[in-house]
């Protein structure tokens, strides 16, 4: 497995194929989602926005593809009504 840092955020390789994951930090999730830091961590808290990840000491983040699931899942309940 291995690491680097690209514009405050981390991309991860897991050696599996060519797929690259990333974990967004707090800013750049702000950012995708339109939601503030006190909304991602009620929505978090509530179960209704993905779980963030330890990503050492007291930095956390969350897992890019699991965020933009979560925008692509508002946009469908928004097609559907």
């Amino acid at each position: 497995m291995s690491y680097f840092l690209h514009d405050n955020n981390i991309n991860i390789s897991t050696g599996k194929g060519n797929t690259m994951n990333t974990i967004l930090k707090l800013p750049a999730v702000m950012e995708m989602t339109g939601l503030s830091r006190s909304s991602i961590n009620i929505f978090e808290e509530n179960g209704r926005f993905p779980q963030r990840v330890n990503i050492g000491g007291r930095a956390v983040g969350w897992v890019c593809a699991e965020v933009q699931e979560w925008i692509e899942s508002k946009m469908a309940l928004r097609e559907r009504c």
